[in-house]
Protein backbone atom coordinates (compact mmCIF):
# COMPACT_ATOMS: atom_id res chain seq x y z
CA UNK A 1 0.00 0.00 0.00
CA UNK A 2 1.42 3.45 -1.07
CA UNK A 3 1.71 5.10 2.14
CA UNK A 4 0.63 8.24 0.81
CA UNK A 5 -2.50 7.12 0.00
CA UNK A 6 -2.85 5.48 3.64
CA UNK A 7 -5.67 7.95 4.86
CA UNK A 8 -7.97 10.48 3.67
CA UNK A 9 -11.26 12.44 4.58
CA UNK A 10 -13.17 11.32 1.23
CA UNK A 11 -15.55 8.31 1.90
CA UNK A 12 -15.85 5.19 0.46
CA UNK A 13 -19.43 6.52 -0.75
CA UNK A 14 -17.76 8.87 -3.20
CA UNK A 15 -15.28 6.52 -5.09
CA UNK A 16 -16.83 4.97 -8.32
CA UNK A 17 -15.03 2.81 -10.33
CA UNK A 18 -12.57 3.65 -13.61
CA UNK A 19 -13.39 2.58 -16.50
CA UNK A 20 -10.23 0.54 -18.33
CA UNK A 21 -10.08 1.79 -21.72
CA UNK A 22 -8.09 -1.44 -22.76
CA UNK A 23 -10.48 -3.77 -21.50
CA UNK A 24 -13.31 -1.94 -24.31
CA UNK A 25 -13.18 -2.06 -27.13
CA UNK A 26 -12.32 0.94 -29.27
CA UNK A 27 -11.40 4.13 -29.46
CA UNK A 28 -14.48 4.94 -30.93
CA UNK A 29 -14.74 7.86 -33.35
CA UNK A 30 -12.54 10.74 -33.79
CA UNK A 31 -10.17 8.40 -31.09
CA UNK A 32 -12.08 8.58 -27.83
CA UNK A 33 -13.52 6.19 -25.43
CA UNK A 34 -16.91 7.46 -23.70
CA UNK A 35 -18.50 5.94 -20.33
CA UNK A 36 -21.29 7.28 -19.27
CA UNK A 37 -21.59 7.36 -15.55
CA UNK A 38 -24.48 7.68 -13.50
CA UNK A 39 -23.24 9.07 -10.57
CA UNK A 40 -25.50 8.86 -7.10
CA UNK A 41 -27.40 12.72 -8.02
CA UNK A 42 -26.01 13.19 -11.09
CA UNK A 43 -24.89 12.44 -15.28
CA UNK A 44 -21.58 12.85 -16.32
CA UNK A 45 -20.11 11.72 -19.72
CA UNK A 46 -16.19 10.72 -19.39
CA UNK A 47 -14.12 11.11 -22.33
CA UNK A 48 -10.62 9.50 -22.46
CA UNK A 49 -8.50 10.35 -25.89
CA UNK A 50 -4.87 9.68 -25.40
CA UNK A 51 -2.80 12.59 -25.89
CA UNK A 52 0.84 12.15 -27.52
CA UNK A 53 1.80 15.73 -25.98
CA UNK A 54 1.52 14.46 -22.53
CA UNK A 55 3.64 11.57 -20.74
CA UNK A 56 2.02 9.04 -18.66
CA UNK A 57 2.79 10.80 -15.92
CA UNK A 58 0.25 13.86 -16.72
CA UNK A 59 -3.27 14.10 -17.36
CA UNK A 60 -5.31 16.61 -18.98
CA UNK A 61 -8.51 17.27 -17.34
CA UNK A 62 -11.51 19.37 -19.06
CA UNK A 63 -15.05 20.23 -17.56
CA UNK A 64 -18.20 21.21 -20.23
CA UNK A 65 -21.92 21.63 -18.47
CA UNK A 66 -24.79 23.68 -19.99
CA UNK A 67 -26.63 23.56 -16.59
CA UNK A 68 -27.49 26.21 -14.85
CA UNK A 69 -25.48 25.06 -11.52
CA UNK A 70 -21.98 26.15 -11.39
CA UNK A 71 -19.88 22.02 -11.39
CA UNK A 72 -16.19 21.98 -9.91
CA UNK A 73 -13.61 19.55 -10.47
CA UNK A 74 -11.34 19.36 -7.98
CA UNK A 75 -7.37 18.23 -8.03
CA UNK A 76 -6.86 16.42 -4.67
CA UNK A 77 -3.94 15.28 -2.79
CA UNK A 78 -4.45 12.65 0.20
CA UNK A 79 -1.63 14.15 2.49
CA UNK A 80 -3.25 18.01 2.78
CA UNK A 81 -6.75 16.44 2.45
CA UNK A 82 -7.27 19.28 -0.31
CA UNK A 83 -7.43 20.72 -3.72
CA UNK A 84 -4.31 22.25 -4.74
CA UNK A 85 -5.92 23.12 -8.62
CA UNK A 86 -9.70 23.15 -9.56
CA UNK A 87 -11.31 24.13 -12.79
CA UNK A 88 -15.48 24.72 -13.04
CA UNK A 89 -18.33 25.67 -15.23
CA UNK A 90 -19.63 29.37 -14.31
CA UNK A 91 -19.73 31.01 -17.26
CA UNK A 92 -18.55 34.34 -16.51
CA UNK A 93 -14.84 33.42 -17.70
CA UNK A 94 -13.69 30.83 -15.63
CA UNK A 95 -11.15 28.37 -16.18
CA UNK A 96 -12.21 24.99 -17.87
CA UNK A 97 -9.53 23.04 -17.95
CA UNK A 98 -6.07 22.51 -16.43
CA UNK A 99 -2.97 20.05 -16.86
CA UNK A 100 -2.61 17.62 -13.27
CA UNK A 101 0.73 15.16 -12.43
CA UNK A 102 0.92 12.28 -10.51
CA UNK A 103 3.44 11.66 -7.61
CA UNK A 104 6.33 10.63 -8.70
CA UNK A 105 8.54 8.40 -6.83
CA UNK A 106 10.95 10.05 -4.44
CA UNK A 107 8.93 13.00 -4.43
CA UNK A 108 7.26 13.88 -0.89
CA UNK A 109 3.75 12.81 -0.07
CA UNK A 110 2.39 16.54 -0.29
CA UNK A 111 3.49 16.66 -4.25
CA UNK A 112 1.02 15.66 -7.08
CA UNK A 113 -2.61 15.16 -7.93
CA UNK A 114 -3.75 11.71 -6.55
CA UNK A 115 -7.42 11.70 -7.92
CA UNK A 116 -10.09 14.37 -8.75
CA UNK A 117 -12.93 15.26 -7.37
CA UNK A 118 -16.36 16.41 -9.26
CA UNK A 119 -18.92 18.55 -7.00
CA UNK A 120 -21.31 20.43 -7.42
CA UNK A 121 -21.08 24.20 -6.07
CA UNK A 122 -24.05 25.58 -4.72
CA UNK A 123 -24.55 28.49 -2.39
CA UNK A 124 -24.76 25.28 0.66
CA UNK A 125 -21.10 24.18 -0.46
CA UNK A 126 -20.17 21.55 -2.11
CA UNK A 127 -23.08 18.78 -2.51
CA UNK A 128 -22.95 15.77 -5.01
CA UNK A 129 -19.39 15.08 -5.17
CA UNK A 130 -17.65 11.98 -6.75
CA UNK A 131 -13.99 10.84 -7.01
CA UNK A 132 -11.91 8.32 -8.08
CA UNK A 133 -9.43 5.28 -6.66
CA UNK A 134 -6.08 6.94 -7.30
CA UNK A 135 -4.12 3.87 -8.57
CA UNK A 136 -6.59 3.26 -11.12
CA UNK A 137 -7.49 6.67 -12.08
CA UNK A 138 -3.76 7.16 -13.03
CA UNK A 139 -3.08 3.78 -14.35
CA UNK A 140 -6.36 3.87 -17.02
CA UNK A 141 -6.30 7.50 -18.20
CA UNK A 142 -2.76 8.67 -17.51
CA UNK A 143 -1.32 10.18 -20.52
CA UNK A 144 -4.90 11.23 -21.61
CA UNK A 145 -7.01 14.04 -21.81
CA UNK A 146 -10.17 13.73 -19.96
CA UNK A 147 -13.26 15.93 -20.69
CA UNK A 148 -16.68 15.59 -18.17
CA UNK A 149 -19.62 16.34 -20.01
CA UNK A 150 -21.53 17.29 -16.85
CA UNK A 151 -24.77 17.14 -18.77
CA UNK A 152 -27.66 16.05 -15.69
CA UNK A 153 -28.33 17.14 -12.05
CA UNK A 154 -30.96 16.21 -9.97
CA UNK A 155 -31.66 19.96 -9.22
CA UNK A 156 -33.52 19.73 -12.49
CA UNK A 157 -35.57 16.99 -11.20
CA UNK A 158 -38.51 17.70 -8.76
CA UNK A 159 -38.59 14.57 -7.17
CA UNK A 160 -34.85 14.82 -6.23
CA UNK A 161 -34.39 11.40 -6.30
CA UNK A 162 -31.04 9.60 -6.60
CA UNK A 163 -30.69 8.61 -10.45
CA UNK A 164 -27.56 5.85 -9.55
CA UNK A 165 -26.19 4.12 -6.46
CA UNK A 166 -23.47 5.64 -4.90
CA UNK A 167 -20.00 4.66 -4.99
CA UNK A 168 -19.59 1.90 -2.46
CA UNK A 169 -22.42 0.20 -4.02
CA UNK A 170 -21.30 0.87 -7.54
CA UNK A 171 -19.94 -2.93 -9.28
CA UNK A 172 -16.54 -2.78 -10.65
CA UNK A 173 -16.73 -3.64 -14.73
CA UNK A 174 -16.91 -6.43 -15.97
CA UNK A 175 -14.47 -7.02 -19.06
CA UNK A 176 -14.40 -6.75 -22.17
CA UNK A 177 -16.68 -4.36 -22.75
CA UNK A 178 -17.99 -4.30 -26.10
CA UNK A 179 -20.69 -2.88 -28.54
CA UNK A 180 -21.77 -6.54 -29.99
CA UNK A 181 -21.45 -9.74 -28.45
CA UNK A 182 -19.33 -12.61 -30.37
CA UNK A 183 -20.62 -14.45 -33.26
CA UNK A 184 -22.69 -11.56 -34.00
CA UNK A 185 -23.43 -11.70 -37.83
CA UNK A 186 -23.83 -7.48 -38.74
CA UNK A 187 -24.66 -6.35 -42.48
CA UNK A 188 -21.86 -4.49 -43.98
CA UNK A 189 -22.26 -0.88 -44.59
CA UNK A 190 -23.46 -1.18 -48.13
CA UNK A 191 -25.64 -3.51 -47.39
CA UNK A 192 -24.55 -6.04 -50.28
CA UNK A 193 -22.59 -8.74 -47.42
CA UNK A 194 -22.09 -9.27 -44.03
CA UNK A 195 -19.21 -9.22 -41.08
CA UNK A 196 -18.93 -11.37 -37.86
CA UNK A 197 -18.31 -9.43 -34.90
CA UNK A 198 -15.35 -10.91 -32.45
CA UNK A 199 -13.70 -8.91 -30.08
CA UNK A 200 -15.61 -5.36 -30.43
CA UNK A 201 -14.95 -5.09 -34.33
CA UNK A 202 -16.17 -6.75 -37.27
CA UNK A 203 -14.56 -9.06 -39.95
CA UNK A 204 -15.80 -8.95 -43.15
CA UNK A 205 -17.08 -12.55 -44.41
CA UNK A 206 -15.64 -13.46 -47.85
CA UNK A 207 -17.39 -16.00 -48.59
CA UNK A 208 -15.52 -17.36 -51.62
CA UNK A 209 -13.30 -19.81 -49.69
CA UNK A 210 -14.77 -23.24 -49.77
CA UNK A 211 -14.03 -26.04 -47.83
CA UNK A 212 -14.98 -29.40 -48.05
CA UNK A 213 -18.11 -27.99 -49.90
CA UNK A 214 -18.90 -25.59 -46.85
CA UNK A 215 -18.64 -21.82 -47.15
CA UNK A 216 -18.04 -19.66 -43.77
CA UNK A 217 -21.23 -18.03 -43.49
CA UNK A 218 -23.44 -21.93 -43.54
CA UNK A 219 -22.66 -21.47 -39.91
CA UNK A 220 -24.98 -18.22 -39.65
CA UNK A 221 -28.58 -17.39 -40.53
CA UNK A 222 -28.56 -14.19 -42.51
CA UNK A 223 -32.08 -13.18 -41.83
CA UNK A 224 -30.76 -12.76 -38.15
CA UNK A 225 -28.24 -10.23 -39.30
CA UNK A 226 -28.03 -6.94 -37.72
CA UNK A 227 -28.27 -4.08 -39.52
CA UNK A 228 -24.56 -2.45 -39.74
CA UNK A 229 -23.25 -0.01 -37.11
CA UNK A 230 -19.51 1.82 -36.70
CA UNK A 231 -17.41 -0.47 -34.31
CA UNK A 232 -13.98 -0.07 -33.42
CA UNK A 233 -11.22 -0.87 -36.23
CA UNK A 234 -9.49 -3.20 -33.97
CA UNK A 235 -10.59 -5.53 -31.33
CA UNK A 236 -10.51 -5.37 -27.91
CA UNK A 237 -6.82 -6.46 -26.40
CA UNK A 238 -6.90 -10.23 -25.33
CA UNK A 239 -9.20 -11.44 -28.11
CA UNK A 240 -8.29 -15.05 -29.39
CA UNK A 241 -8.35 -15.88 -33.03
CA UNK A 242 -8.27 -18.15 -35.91
CA UNK A 243 -8.75 -17.91 -39.33
CA UNK A 244 -11.85 -20.45 -39.94
CA UNK A 245 -9.73 -22.29 -42.86
CA UNK A 246 -6.36 -22.77 -40.78
CA UNK A 247 -5.50 -23.97 -37.48
CA UNK A 248 -3.32 -21.40 -35.91
CA UNK A 249 -4.52 -19.36 -32.63
CA UNK A 250 -3.38 -15.73 -32.39
CA UNK A 251 -4.05 -13.59 -28.78
CA UNK A 252 -4.54 -9.51 -30.05
CA UNK A 253 -2.35 -7.04 -28.62
CA UNK A 254 -2.81 -3.68 -29.57
CA UNK A 255 -4.44 -4.56 -32.57
CA UNK A 256 -1.07 -6.96 -33.49
CA UNK A 257 -1.14 -10.96 -33.33
CA UNK A 258 0.77 -12.53 -31.88
CA UNK A 259 0.88 -16.60 -32.60
CA UNK A 260 0.24 -18.95 -29.83
CA UNK A 261 2.54 -22.23 -30.80
CA UNK A 262 0.47 -24.78 -29.23
CA UNK A 263 -1.78 -26.24 -26.52
CA UNK A 264 0.08 -25.39 -23.09
CA UNK A 265 1.35 -22.71 -24.26
CA UNK A 266 -2.22 -21.44 -24.93
CA UNK A 267 -2.76 -22.63 -21.09
CA UNK A 268 0.00 -21.18 -19.55
CA UNK A 269 -0.95 -17.60 -21.09
CA UNK A 270 -4.31 -18.25 -19.33
CA UNK A 271 -6.13 -19.31 -22.06
CA UNK A 272 -8.54 -22.58 -23.40
CA UNK A 273 -9.80 -23.39 -26.77
CA UNK A 274 -13.39 -21.89 -25.82
CA UNK A 275 -12.23 -18.42 -26.34
CA UNK A 276 -11.12 -18.80 -29.58
CA UNK A 277 -13.25 -17.35 -32.17
CA UNK A 278 -13.72 -18.03 -35.38
CA UNK A 279 -13.15 -15.37 -37.89
CA UNK A 280 -13.40 -15.41 -41.75
CA UNK A 281 -10.79 -16.60 -44.00
CA UNK A 282 -9.04 -13.34 -44.78
CA UNK A 283 -9.50 -11.72 -40.96
CA UNK A 284 -6.28 -11.46 -39.75
CA UNK A 285 -5.51 -9.22 -42.64
CA UNK A 286 -7.42 -5.98 -40.36
CA UNK A 287 -5.04 -6.22 -37.80
CA UNK A 288 -2.05 -3.76 -38.10
CA UNK A 289 2.07 -4.88 -38.17
CA UNK A 290 3.13 -3.21 -35.25
CA UNK A 291 1.28 -2.78 -32.21
CA UNK A 292 -0.66 0.67 -30.99
CA UNK A 293 1.80 3.22 -29.39
CA UNK A 294 1.50 2.85 -25.79
CA UNK A 295 1.37 -1.30 -26.00
CA UNK A 296 3.20 -3.08 -22.83
CA UNK A 297 4.40 -6.30 -23.80
CA UNK A 298 6.89 -9.10 -22.04
CA UNK A 299 7.46 -12.87 -23.85
CA UNK A 300 6.71 -15.62 -21.44
CA UNK A 301 10.47 -16.60 -20.21
CA UNK A 302 11.92 -13.09 -20.94
CA UNK A 303 12.55 -10.46 -18.08
CA UNK A 304 12.12 -7.75 -20.21
CA UNK A 305 9.42 -5.20 -20.72
CA UNK A 306 8.47 -3.48 -23.93
CA UNK A 307 7.20 0.09 -25.03
CA UNK A 308 5.77 0.46 -28.14
CA UNK A 309 6.51 4.11 -28.77
CA UNK A 310 6.41 5.70 -32.66
CA UNK A 311 5.78 2.16 -33.97
CA UNK A 312 8.89 0.78 -32.54
CA UNK A 313 9.46 -1.95 -29.70
CA UNK A 314 11.56 -0.05 -26.95
CA UNK A 315 13.23 -1.80 -24.20
CA UNK A 316 12.00 -0.85 -20.50
CA UNK A 317 15.54 -1.57 -18.63
CA UNK A 318 14.09 -1.21 -15.10
CA UNK A 319 11.66 -1.13 -12.22
CA UNK A 320 12.57 2.26 -11.32
CA UNK A 321 12.18 3.30 -15.24
CA UNK A 322 8.48 1.74 -15.75
CA UNK A 323 7.75 3.39 -12.27
CA UNK A 324 9.40 7.39 -12.68
CA UNK A 325 7.34 6.77 -16.58
CA UNK A 326 3.98 5.63 -15.11
CA UNK A 327 3.94 2.88 -17.03
CA UNK A 328 1.25 0.23 -15.19
CA UNK A 329 3.13 -2.83 -14.81
CA UNK A 330 -0.91 -4.58 -14.78
CA UNK A 331 -1.22 -3.14 -18.37
CA UNK A 332 1.96 -5.49 -19.44
CA UNK A 333 0.65 -7.96 -22.00
CA UNK A 334 2.51 -11.61 -21.75
CA UNK A 335 3.05 -12.93 -25.11
CA UNK A 336 4.39 -16.09 -26.15
CA UNK A 337 8.61 -16.80 -26.50
CA UNK A 338 10.06 -15.27 -29.52
CA UNK A 339 6.62 -13.34 -30.62
CA UNK A 340 9.16 -10.33 -30.63
CA UNK A 341 10.62 -11.75 -33.94
CA UNK A 342 10.12 -9.85 -36.88
CA UNK A 343 8.78 -6.26 -35.30
CA UNK A 344 10.68 -3.40 -35.38
CA UNK A 345 12.99 -2.62 -32.37
CA UNK A 346 14.40 0.80 -31.23
CA UNK A 347 16.88 1.60 -28.57
CA UNK A 348 16.55 1.25 -25.30
CA UNK A 349 14.28 3.19 -23.70
CA UNK A 350 15.58 5.93 -20.63
CA UNK A 351 14.49 7.01 -17.37
CA UNK A 352 12.92 10.67 -17.92
CA UNK A 353 14.78 10.34 -21.27
CA UNK A 354 18.12 10.91 -19.27
CA UNK A 355 19.18 8.57 -17.17
CA UNK A 356 19.22 4.69 -17.51
CA UNK A 357 19.75 2.00 -15.15
CA UNK A 358 20.62 -1.57 -15.97
CA UNK A 359 19.09 -4.01 -13.71
CA UNK A 360 15.74 -5.90 -15.58
CA UNK A 361 12.45 -5.42 -13.65
CA UNK A 362 11.79 -8.71 -12.38
CA UNK A 363 8.80 -9.81 -10.84
CA UNK A 364 8.82 -11.98 -8.09
CA UNK A 365 6.54 -14.28 -10.06
CA UNK A 366 8.21 -14.19 -13.34
CA UNK A 367 9.26 -17.40 -14.65
CA UNK A 368 13.20 -17.56 -14.55
CA UNK A 369 15.19 -19.34 -17.46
Amino acid sequence: MNPCLSTTSLGAEWFYPVIDPLGVAGPGPGGQWKFGYPFRWDGVIVSVARNRSLSRCQMRVELTSTLAETKQIQAFNYHNNAWSDHIDSDPTGAVTAMTIQKRRPGEGCHVGTDTVVLARATWMGPKGMYAFPPEDFWDFWGGCTVTFDWFFDTKTDPTNRPIGLSGAQTPPPSYPIVGLPDRTLMRNEAGTGFQVVFGGTGFAADDSVVSNGVRYLDMFDPIAAVPFRELPALPVDGTLVREWNRDEVYVVYGGTKFHIPDEPTLFALGFDRTRVGVIPPGGLTKLVGTPINGTLIREQHDAWNFLVDKHQLRRVRSREVMDARCLPWRHVRIVPDNARAGLPHGRDLPKDDVAEFERPPLDPDLPRR
